[in-house]
């Protein structure tokens, strides 16, 4: 009979725990929620407060695709954006962001489209470089990758992430004494990956 109950208590205990963590969980949800949706109507009061020009309008709608990106809504942000580019066209930050959203729904080849723009309004812009290459190694074109990834490199020579990115892409490629020079680099840096990398790229001409 208290093995019964043993187990029944115990039971008990689990549950409990499960509602808590739910529970936790829930309410950091419904927080963020609640957030990102104050923020949306601090913008949109700011919207009807403000005269009904044409700067106005877009920069209203830049900061909604900003607000709705970082709410990781990308549909909506893509909206806003596109309202943003039609009063902008050369807005390279609204550019990255549209091109960021629609990167995050796979739709890849109209991110690049975006980036890629970004990138040559404003070169000086790392994370249009970084997200250029990210979306390329994603369709497959390691070497357009490489080459995104070296304008990063001229920007940020010691970023250990694009040395990693550039030996994986070197490494598919076939190119291995690139693979091995970027991934001991990365692995100097501090990237663990770049260490893992180095490792595989040594591996096949060990015991020769």
């Amino acid at each position: 009979m208290w093995k019964v109950l043993a187990a029944v208590v115990a039971l008990v205990v689990l549950a409990c725990a499960g509602v808590l963590v739910l529970g936790g969980y829930g309410s950091f949800e419904y927080f963020r929620l609640e957030k990102l949706e104050a923020e949306q109507e601090a913008v949109a009061a700011r919207i009807e407060a403000a005269d009904e020009t044409a700067g106005g309008r877009q920069a209203a709608a830049c900061e909604l695709g900003d607000v709705a990106y970082a709410g990781r809504d990308f549909g909506r942000a893509i909206a806003h954006l596109d309202e943003c580019l039609e009063q902008e066209p050369a807005n390279a930050a609204a550019l990255l962001t549209r091109g960021k959203s629609y990167a995050q729904l796979e739709r890849y080849e109209r991110a690049e489209i975006d980036i890629t723009l970004a990138a040559e309004i404003d070169g000086t812009i790392v994370e249009a470089w970084r997200t250029l290459a990210w979306t390329r190694v994603r369709t497959g074109d390691d070497r357009g990758a490489i080459e995104a990834i070296d304008r990063w490199l001229a920007l940020v020579p010691g970023a250990a992430e694009a040395l990693h990115m550039r030996a994986d892409c070197a490494y598919r490629l076939g190119s291995m004494e690139e693979a091995l020079r970027d991934a001991a680099r990365a692995c100097d840096l501090g990237a663990q990956e770049g260490c893992e990398l180095r490792e595989r790229v040594r591996a096949p001409t060990r015991g020769r």
